[in-house]
């Protein structure tokens, strides 16, 4: 069980190694607000693959996240708290 240890550990030490020295070759190229940018388009690609493989639909009712209005043509009646109003039909 320590072997498995030390092999994880040498290879997150690299993976360690190796970003950095992807952000240091960045910073040469482009300073600190490239790298910054590199990070949170990475941060963006990782939450947007979580978000897709999600079980479950990306619009929730939830007390803390505000609902998105939707557009006239897709709401579903019980959707706002207002009455629906329908045309009637012309003889």
């Amino acid at each position: 069980m320590t072997t498995e240890r030390k092999i994880l550990f040498r290879i997150a030490e690299k993976k360690k190694l190796l970003l950095k020295a992807r952000y240091d070759a960045v910073a040469a190229d482009g300073g600190k607000r490239a790298v910054k940018k590199v990070i949170e388009k990475r941060r963006k690609k990782l939450s947007q693959n979580e978000t897709k493989s999600r079980p479950f639909s990306r619009i929730t009712k939830s007390p803390s996240t505000p609902m998105p209005q939707l557009s006239r043509k897709r709401k579903v009646s019980g959707d706002d708290d207002s009455p629906v109003k329908k045309r009637q039909k012309s003889a």
